[in-house]
């Protein structure tokens, strides 16, 4: 593990594959194949990319967390985010734009024992049909669209590929997707 101290002031560059913490202040450009902690009285200002970050200092700028961004109590951050997963404590504070790709992240639901009610992904080259108020009553001969009951039930990975079908923003949370789609209805 490396650690940058608390009187210590770096401009440019870093990059590595061990661990960091940041007790000084970084202004550059941080991409870290581990982790990074910026300590309370931590301070980054321009690009942070690791795996998993937690934050209890200041950041500004970019953040690309690959696996897990953690906002602790201390934190605030002024920065655009990119991140599999979001963990954010009581009185943390952010501002800035965050975008969780979730694609290949998050495995599905699984059910102890299969069932006819577990849902099934739709078939690459079909376009589904969101039946969000009344079920499909038509379909067409080449099955191009299929009924799905329940928007909630569908994975993200799901809900981006039916926005995409209709040509709708695949940007977002679930909860963002299923509205998307039920307004296109």
């Amino acid at each position: 593990m490396t650690t940058i101290g608390p009187n210590i002031k770096v401009e440019g560059l870093i990059s590595g594959d061990e661990d960091l913490t940041i007790f000084g202040r970084v202004d550059g450009t941080l991409n870290i194949n581990a982790n990074v902690v910026i300590a309370e009285n931590g301070q980054v200002h321009g690009t942070l990319i690791a795996n998993e970050v937690i934050i209890r200092g200041h950041v500004q700028g970019t953040i690309n967390a690959s696996n897990l961004l953690v906002l602790e109590e201390s934190a605030r951050v002024v920065a655009d985010i990119e991140t599999a997963s979001l963990r954010m404590e009581a009185g943390a504070q952010m501002s800035g734009d965050v975008v969780m790709d979730l694609e290949g992240e998050v495995p599905a639901r699984k059910a102890s024992k299969p069932s006819a009610s577990t849902p099934q992904p739709a078939p690459p080259k079909a376009k589904p049909k969101p039946a969000v108020s009344e079920p499909v009553t038509e379909v067409a001969d080449d099955d191009e669209y299929e009924e799905i009951d329940d928007l909630n039930e569908l994975t993200v990975k799901e809900l981006r590929e039916l926005c995409e079908d209709y040509d709708l923003s695949t940007k977002g949370t679930k909860a963002q997707l299923i509205k998307r789609l039920e307004e296109s209805e």
